[in-house]
């Protein structure tokens, strides 16, 4: 029964380190993917990209998608311009809550938790990609444009949140189908004897 136990610790162990460095991944590549924005989506001087005030657009795949830099201080998409400190609390509280959906997902160790564990550690890797600008910038840094129709200027880590969501609605609808499904996972409601063993 120990012996059980201690293999089911260290599952859950590889499981958390693992979640999170999925997570740190995402990160990484919408932190990288800004500094490359901010460093060479501006005005050329001589054969060097340099800082000015004069924003280049460049078309990535022609009438679709162009790299264009922008500094957001709205949330995702430039909603809500101009209200940094309440955005950036409402940030950090979504930011808890997520994080705290996936540690009662930990604790559980339901056998269908993965979908909705890659789910929320998306969302969370592309809301704390965008705190870290605003803690550090007073902004968020957003480069990607849609040439086709008129849309905001968005960044990585705004793809991972809204794909994150979208998936989370299609898991609600079609993968957790019965009731119980996300009670169980969260722990909110006890196994019945045929997932006493997930």
């Amino acid at each position: 029964m120990a012996e059980e136990q201690n293999r089911s610790r260290k599952r859950r162990t590889l499981g958390i380190l693992a979640g999170y460095g999925f997570m740190l991944l995402l990160l990484a590549a919408d932190q990288w993917t800004k500094h490359l924005a901010a460093t060479h989506l501006t005005n050329m001087t001589g054969d060097r990209w340099a800082l000015s005030s004069v924003r280049l657009t460049v078309p990535f795949i022609p009438h679709v998608l162009s790299f264009r830099y922008v500094q957001n201080d709205g949330v995702a998409f430039s909603l809500f311009s101009g209200n940094v400190s309440v955005i950036l609390i409402a940030n950090i509280i979504l930011l808890a809550l997520l994080l705290f959906g996936h540690f009662r997902l930990e604790a559980v160790g339901a056998k269908k938790r993965l979908p909705l564990e890659i789910v929320l550690l998306a969302v969370c890797a592309g809301a704390v990609g965008n705190i870290l600008d605003r803690l550090r910038l007073g902004y968020v840094i957003d480069f990607l444009q849609f040439e086709f129709i008129d849309f905001p200027v968005f960044n990585v880590a705004d793809i991972y949140v809204t794909c994150g969501v979208a998936c989370l609605f299609f898991l609600v609808l079609f993968y957790y189908k019965k009731d119980d499904d996300l009670a169980q996972l969260f722990g909110l409601k006890k196994k019945g004897p045929e997932n006493a063993a997930a």
